[in-house]
C-alpha cells in the first residue's frame, strides 16, 4: 500500500514538475510578484513537511440515499490540525484510483467559520453523487467490495493569522 501511495505521489509530483519547468521557461516572477508573494506570508514546503501541519486520513466509504432518493457515495475523512495555530482554510485533492488508474478527482476546499483550533480533529463526509462519476466507473463506486483506493493530497492551508503554506509541486 505504501508503495502504491509513493508511486502515485511520485506521478503527481513528476507531472507538476514538468508543468513548473514549462512555467519557469516562460520567465521568472517579476520583482513585484516576488514582493507580493512575500508580503502575503506564503510558504511552499514539501509534502512530507506539510504533514507536520495538517494530516488528512481516509476512514472509509459507504453508499447512502438522500431525501430525493438520489444515491451517492459517502467518503469519510479525518482532518487533523497538527500545528500550534488555528486554521481558517484548508484545501486538498481527493484522488480515487482503481488498478493504478485515476478514475475520479475532487478538490475539497474547507472554509472554517470558526477557525479549527490547534490540535483538533474533525470528521469530513464528502458526498459524491453517482451522476458526478464517469459512467464506466460508477459500478466501482457503488460496490464497496471493490478495491477502490482513495488518497488525500494536501494543497494548501491558511492559518487564522494569515500565514499560508502550500505543498510545493
Amino acid at each position: 500500500m505504501k508503495l502504491l501511495i509513493s508511486l502515485f505521489l511520485s506521478f503527481i509530483f513528476a507531472t507538476n514538475m514538468a508543468f513548473a519547468v514549462e512555467k519557469n521557461s516562460k520567465g521568472k516572477l517579476s520583482q513585484t510578484e516576488q514582493v507580493d508573494k512575500k508580503s502575503q506570508n506564503v510558504q511552499d514546503i514539501s509534502f512530507g513537511a506539510f504533514q507536520d501541519y495538517v494530516v488528512v486520513s481516509f476512514e472509509g466509504r459507504d453508499i447512502a440515499v438522500d431525501d430525493n432518493n438520489q444515491a451517492y457515495v459517502l467518503v469519510k475523512f479525518i482532518v487533523e490540525n497538527k500545528s500550534d495555530k488555528p486554521i481558517k482554510f484548508f484545501q486538498w485533492l481527493s484522488v480515487y484510483t482503481y488498478e493504478k488508474q485515476i478514475i475520479h478527482l475532487q478538490s475539497v476546499p474547507l472554509n472554517f467559520e470558526q477557525s479549527m483550533a490547534a490540535g483538533d480533529k474533525i470528521n469530513i463526509n464528502l458526498r459524491i453523487p453517482f451522476n458526478k462519476v464517469a459512467g464506466e466507473y460508477r459500478s466501482l463506486f457503488s460496490n464497496l467490495q471493490e478495491n477502490l483506493m482513495i488518497y488525500a493530497v494536501p494543497e494548501k492551508v491558511v492559518f487564522a493569522d494569515g500565514q499560508q503554506i502550500n505543498v510545493a509541486h
